[in-house]
């Protein structure tokens, strides 16, 4: 919002028009201030209009709504994962590292990636809680796996005794098992098509 100038003639009134426009998920409570002043300058009276504004739920998320742990859970060379809250929920949040230096290309790909993960809905999948998209604050929440990521819980003892369990069934024939072609190829186990 821009605040202007504008005179207005005795005895005539003039409608005001304010556009919000919220950016993400945010609850905003604030007071608009209009001073009425004359032609000479002078203040003749100040008003404050109360203003609260609730923002749809959206991936957007506003950052001063995240908290996070001190300690990361891993770190890699595009960012840290750490454990955290988003308005009291338990959450994995993904730090987008050195955000400074971060050319046109690479924050079209973290928004590219979260795009993606809003689309993707399905109970094998992390779910998508949403992401900061502010400068300095980029981050990505989503639902926190509280047995860490899929190689470290094969490699502890409850992944371990659950893939013994599961080899000691028989095996399930060819054709129920077998992943499509269009699987396949995205776990690289085929050729392109």
């Amino acid at each position: 919002m821009r605040p202007g100038k504008g005179t207005i003639g005795a005895h005539h009134n003039k409608t005001v028009e304010i556009k919000f426009m919220l950016l993400y998920t945010t609850t905003l409570e604030t007071f608009v201030k209009l001073v009425i002043s004359s032609l000479s300058g002078d203040t003749m009276a100040t008003i404050y209009l109360p203003l609260k504004l609730v923002g749809a739920l959206s991936p957007r998320l506003d950052p001063n709504d995240i908290e996070l742990e001190h300690t990361p859970l891993a770190s890699g060379a595009f960012g840290a994962v750490f454990r955290g809250t988003y308005r009291g929920q338990v959450v994995a949040v993904k730090v987008v590292k050195h955000q400074e230096g971060l050319h046109d290309a690479e924050k079209q790909d973290f928004v590219d990636e979260c795009n993606l993960m809003h689309k993707l809905h399905h109970q094998y999948i992390v779910g998508f809680i949403g992401a900061s998209y502010v400068p300095g604050k980029m981050c990505v929440c989503s639902e926190l796996m509280t047995h860490g990521s899929l190689s470290h819980y094969l490699e502890s003892d409850i992944g371990f005794s659950s893939v013994r369990t599961m080899t000691t069934y028989q095996a399930p024939s060819k054709a129920s098992w077998m992943p499509s072609a269009w699987w396949a190829k995205l776990l690289g186990l085929a050729q392109p098509l």
